[in-house]
């Protein structure tokens, strides 16, 4: 998904539960904005790929 595609482009940029929660929360606000479908893989992305520093 999205953020999958983030982390490998930008080298761990997401490493935390809360910055993961900030960019679903995001692109879910982008989401609507644009009237665009569902935001489901971000979703389906489990905690596994979300590492702590």
């Amino acid at each position: 998904g999205i953020v999958c595609a983030m982390r490998i482009d930008r080298g761990g940029m997401i490493q935390t539960h809360e910055q993961y929660d900030f960019v679903h929360q995001a692109l879910c606000v982008y989401e609507r904005e644009l009237g665009e479908p569902s935001v489901q893989s971000i979703t389906a992305l489990t905690t596994e790929s979300v590492t702590t520093p």
